[in-house]
């Protein structure tokens, strides 16, 4: 167990190839002016593996930084990770993607992170396009967005639900002028106070997105859609499991979908769906 952010921004910040796998980094605080880190982890200009982490209770009040990873001019490899709890006064509370981070997350959980403006699960900026696989986000809260972009950024999902998030205002995939983002496979469901909201009445160009084969509350343009509720085991105690007679069982794009699921569980399931 890590216990401060200092110990793990040594390990990786401007640091190649590094490997953080199987530690709790926990209690970690980034302050002070023109510091750009996380509370947790910083990564900068770096492409580490960051594997098998639980990152909680973290906090950053500094701007722009992350309360659990930040990540600037970085293409880490995140995977089998649990980002919970941690707060940032700015940006970011679970992960904040900077400055061309194209990096991947695979089956991971994010979830009761909180920024006191973007990004309570996830923040995208200045050209960072990564791409987020079989991830779990709920219960993140912020004043606007949870999975917010900026600044030109286009990450894209695959496979990932996305549900119970609260956001002040505008919406919970929050999407700025001259950015975009792409979901597929994906459920975005009970999200508040609108599950997306691309920004339209910008100078540049407005906020794009791509939904292809997922499950929208309300629905949403794109391929395949649908809107029903998805039939989860027991949302009340956030067992996200599609029970047997989920209208999301069989409605994903097979040519797409991960071979396995967050649980590590093969797809599709049962045999014979997508």
């Amino acid at each position: 167990t890590l216990s401060s952010s200092s110990a793990a921004s040594d390990v990786y910040k401007r640091q190649d190839n590094a490997v953080l796998n199987g530690f709790t980094i926990r209690n970690g605080l980034t302050s002070g002016t023109a510091v750009q880190s996380g509370g947790g982890i910083t990564c900068v200009g770096s492409n580490p593996r960051l594997e098998n982490l639980i990152v909680t209770n973290n906090h950053a009040d500094t701007e722009p930084s992350a309360g659990g990873i930040f990540l600037k001019y970085s293409n880490a490899t995140i995977k089998n990770c649990v980002i919970k709890e941690n707060t940032s006064q700015y940006y970011g509370g679970g992960i904040h993607f900077k400055n061309s981070s194209n990096s991947t997350l695979t089956n991971s959980k994010i979830y009761n992170n909180e920024a006191q403006e973007k990004g309570g699960a996830l923040m995208f900026s200045y050209s960072s396009n990564p791409t987020i696989k079989n991830a779990l986000i709920y219960d993140n809260e912020s004043y606007y967005g949870n999975i917010s972009t900026n600044f030109s950024s286009n990450p894209q999902f695959i496979n990932c639900t996305i549900v119970n998030n609260i956001s002040e205002i505008n919406g919970n995939v929050d999407i700025e002028e001259n950015c975009s983002i792409s979901i597929v496979n994906s459920i975005l469901h009970n999200n508040q106070p609108l599950e997306i909201y691309p920004h339209t009445n910008v100078s540049g160009n407005p906020g794009q997105i791509s939904i292809e084969s997922s499950m929208i509350d309300g629905g949403y343009i794109g391929e395949n859609n649908i809107s029903n509720n998805p039939l989860f085991v027991d949302i009340d105690n956030n067992d996200f499991r599609l029970s047997d007679f989920s209208p999301a069982i069989g409605s994903g794009d097979p040519d797409i979908s991960l071979n396995f699921d967050i649980n590590n569980n093969a797809r599709p399931a049962p045999n014979g769906s997508n």
